[in-house]
């Protein structure tokens, strides 16, 4: 009488029991660890009557655990004792194995079949449910801020596949390590920067992921420190001072403020670009103010770049600042002395083209005096010709070289011009800069009152033309 056995196998469709010919050999093996499982069993293919009908029963046992991911039973009376399926494994790979054996025969074939799978992190002891492992690398740049990478593998969840199960624990499992040592981050302080890796496998049953975050020591856009929507902010404010040169010296000339920025946009937060743009302007001009030693500051050009495929956006802002508290900006004041020496020329013929008589006459000295300068606030052209009273004043007090003496100097022409300018615009905190470019030209000749001896002839006068006759050297050509 044939023995029964009560252990029934079942891989996908193929069941092996005495009922259907197929008899296990021996013990069946089980071995579970926390990450994986595995099964292992021998069994006879016998009762074959032909060798046609054995060749289809070998085909159809080495086909039958030729397959992948298929539901693994073992039952004894009726009872399950062993379940392994995607429900409550992770893949089960078969592999099927012929040796030699006693009881191999023309008509008979012993085989034996491994059964390998993977289990989830759902035994309750992991501290997220589905997470199988986990990294976390801290790296310090030259600042000492601190660059967070966390990866790891989190498996599925009964009907929750791993990504879904990543999704679900991802925020648990970074708050509890930024809580932790010296990776005490608090939400407010740090940015996600970077998801390179979230890996899900064939059937989702094993997701593998990576993700950086980034320490933040300064405010983005205003907020303290992370803003939702503002990803890998990089900015910088220089101030720039010039000397070129002013005459005389003026307390400080305005400082030109730039500012660079640039910035990605969370896409999930939002992709207008422009409306995010226009949301900080005020704060990156109060960024500018700060490097102004608090200033206000006159914004003279702006130019916004939006990236729309990537979700980035840069600006470049120029301004200028009051540093100095004086009201003159710029300034350069010149004189200029034009001293016509009073040599009177006569031409006369002597067969010579370059014949002439040479003898004293009238010095005329002019000088010019010429300031042009931008002062602060709007002033007309006689308010600027006011600004220059002072250097005119100062270039009366020096007397051409050789004056005899109690002459004085007598303005003959004045030529001031104003341009009133404003500067800057009113939006996001900036403020508008009136000033005015001046320019100023004053002429003065220096003259003398005529001794009592001198004579008062007009030039042109008939008494004129006789007084150079009767002053001509001997032997001048008369005509």
């Amino acid at each position: 009488m044939a023995l029964t056995r009560e252990l029934i196998v079942t891989y996908g469709t193929y069941i092996i029991s005495t009922a259907t010919g197929r008899c296990l050999d021996g013990k069946v093996q089980v071995d579970r660890s926390w990450e994986t499982g595995r099964v292992e069993f021998s069994f006879f293919i016998e009762t074959c009557a032909t060798a046609a009908a054995f060749a289809t029963a070998v085909s159809t046992a080495e086909t039958a655990f030729r397959k992948p991911y298929q539901t693994l039973t073992i039952a004894q009376s009726g009872s399950t004792l062993q379940s392994v399926s995607q429900a409550n494994a992770i893949d089960p790979i078969p592999t099927i194995t012929k040796r030699e054996d006693v009881g191999d025969t023309g008509l008979s074939r012993r085989y034996t079949v491994v059964i390998e799978f993977g289990l989830p992190a759902t035994t309750g002891a992991e501290t997220h449910v589905g997470l199988r492992e986990l990294s976390i690398n801290v790296s310090y740049d030259e600042a000492r801020i601190r660059t967070v990478t966390i990866s790891g593998t989190v498996t599925a969840n009964g009907g929750t596949g791993a990504r879904d199960q990543y999704d679900n624990i991802i925020d648990a499992i970074e708050t509890a390590a930024f809580a932790a040592g010296e990776l005490n981050i608090t939400a407010a302080n740090r940015e996600l920067v970077g998801e390179p890796t979230v890996n899900s496998d064939t059937n989702d049953k094993l997701c593998e992921f990576t993700r950086e975050w980034v320490e933040l020591i300064h405010s983005q856009a205003g907020s303290s420190n992370d803003d939702a929507g503002i990803v890998r902010q990089r900015y910088s404010v220089t101030r720039r001072r010039e000397w070129p040169g002013d005459s005389p010296t003026v307390p400080e000339r305005l400082a030109t403020i730039d500012l660079s920025y640039e910035a990605w946009v969370d896409s999930e937060v939002s992709t207008n670009l422009k409306a995010k743009y226009e949301s900080i302007r005020t704060w990156l001009v109060t960024q500018m103010s700060t490097v102004a030693d608090n200033k206000p500051v006159h914004i003279t050009s702006k130019v916004f770049r939006p990236y729309h495929d990537e979700n980035r956006f840069t600006v470049e802002m120029t301004g200028v600042a009051e540093i100095g508290t004086g009201t003159m900006l710029e300034q350069r004041v010149t004189i200029d002395d034009d001293d016509l020496k009073g040599t009177e020329i006569v031409e006369a013929w002597s067969g010579s083209p370059f014949a002439a008589y040479d003898y004293p006459g009238p010095r005329v000295y002019v000088r010019t005096v010429t300031q042009t300068f931008k002062f602060k606030g709007h002033i007309t052209e006689q308010e600027a010709l006011g600004k220059a009273a002072i250097y005119v004043g100062k270039a009366k007090t020096r007397f051409p070289g050789g004056a005899g003496g109690g002459g004085k100097w007598v303005i003959i022409r004045e030529r001031p011009s104003a341009t009133p300018i404003t500067l800057g615009s009113k939006e996001d905190g900036s403020k508008e800069l009136m000033f005015t470019e001046a320019s100023v030209t004053v002429q003065m000749r220096y003259i003398e009152p005529p001794s009592s001896g001198g004579s008062s002839a007009r030039p042109g006068s008939q008494q004129f033309r006789e007084n150079i006759i009767s002053n001509r050297p001997s032997g001048a050509f008369t005509g």
